[in-house]
């Protein structure tokens, strides 16, 4: 008797989802988000890290995709959302690097100086300095995404590029929102409209989905 072999089949997701999901995670637990279904009609987004819970409402891959275009679609429009509001760098002195600066004054001040003495401690304040320094690269980072969004027009359709050149993350959270950080750490905050079955269970109405509470956050 001939055995039936059963075939496997299996479902690459496209590019596109390929991209946002690289970039998509849990807004809880911080865990790489899932997307479940293949290409199915009932594909899902969902938190699997067993420490943190279920989604209660679908999230599909329209919906997602959806904010996200929405999302660039207000940046490009308003590139002043993107803003960062960082100096390059920046130096706050420290309580150490004056009673340092007040020990060379003292040294310095005595009949006898011990020059290789004040050279040590004025390596050691310069040490000091260098620590109380800090370097941001928010600033190259926001001309970068202002350089790269000048170009586009209003999208249509999801440019595989931007997300991958703009974004560094896209946090969902269990309540139905969904944050997008760009990669000068710009957060935009775009909620999902739903309408509500039942009391653990919630997805998009229509087709689309509306952005709203579009907003910077420091």
């Amino acid at each position: 008797m001939r055995k039936k072999i059963k075939s496997t089949t299996v479902v690459e997701i496209s590019e596109e989802l390929q991209a946002i999901r690289s970039l998509t995670y849990c807004a809880e637990c911080g865990h790489r988000i899932s997307r479940i279904g293949g290409n199915t009609h009932s594909e899902k987004w969902d938190c699997r890290n067993p420490e943190c819970s279920r989604f209660s409402h679908r999230i599909t891959d329209q919906m997602l995709i959806g904010i996200i275009v929405a999302v660039l679609n207000t940046v490009i429009a308003n590139p002043n959302l993107l803003d960062a509001d960082a100096e390059i760098s920046r130096y706050t002195p420290s309580i150490e690097i004056t009673r340092q600066q007040n020990e060379i004054s003292r040294l310095m001040e005595t009949p006898d100086v011990d020059f290789e003495s004040a050279k040590e401690e004025i390596c050691k304040l310069a040490e000091l300095k260098y620590d109380c320094c800090t370097y941001s690269n928010k600033p190259q980072k926001t001309t970068q995404l202002r350089e790269v969004l000048a170009s586009h027009e209003q999208l249509n359709t999801l440019d595989i590029g931007l997300p991958q050149s703009c974004i560094s993350r896209i946090l969902v959270s269990h309540f139905c929102t969904v944050e997008i950080e760009f990669i000068n750490g710009v957060v935009i905050k775009n909620i999902i409209e739903r309408k509500m079955q039942n009391d653990h269970s919630a997805q998009c109405q229509g087709n689309s989905c509306k952005a709203a509470n579009y907003g910077k956050q420091g």
